[in-house]
């Protein structure tokens, strides 16, 4: 099981394309897909807070940097806003994809980001400055991604309209 999820993390990036089928081969029920929408959105929070504990922050930060709470409430609105958004404005510029494909699909991204944000966690504690860079290169690397996943469960012709759907919905 774990070496699957290990292979289909790695084919997010290289075949975007079987993994959207896998995904949507789940038949996950929808009312399952928004639990782990509000689970994701927790375990978020959750790893937020820890790194906070474990590292805090130097100097007066915004309450959103330092409370559990409203950062999970903060992401977790702008999570369901970006599905939402994706799936219509998607739909304006010609896509086909259906809610539950763009929510599965977005899932399953948001959880390969936790297990990236736990990762820069631990990294952060080691070393904050390389934490840093690869947070910065994760951000790119994820864009990509959801570059390409627009493109493929909107069935897209090229990459460049998928971006804009993106610039579109707010999410560049």
């Amino acid at each position: 099981m774990n070496g699957d999820l290990t292979q289909r993390a790695i084919e997010t990036f290289t075949v975007p394309q079987a993994v959207i089928v896998w995904l949507q081969s789940l038949g996950l029920p929808r009312n399952a897909m928004w639990l782990s929408v509000g689970l994701i959105t927790t375990l978020n929070a959750l790893v937020f807070g820890i790194s906070n504990i474990l590292l805090p922050a130097e100097g007066a930060l915004p309450r959103i940097f330092t409370s559990p709470l409203l950062f999970g409430i903060i992401t977790g609105t702008g999570f369901i806003l970006t599905i939402y958004a994706l799936f219509y404005v998607g739909r304006t510029f010609g896509g086909f994809g259906s809610l539950d494909t763009v929510l599965v699909c977005l899932i399953w991204l948001q959880s390969l980001r936790l297990v990236v944000q736990f990762g820069l966690s631990i990294v952060m504690l080691v070393s904050p400055t390389l934490s840093v860079l690869l947070a910065f290169v994760a951000s790119l690397v994820g864009f990509w991604i959801l570059v390409n996943f627009v493109k493929e469960f909107h069935g897209f012709g090229s990459f460049f309209k998928a971006t804009l759907v993106m610039i579109a919905a707010g999410l560049t």
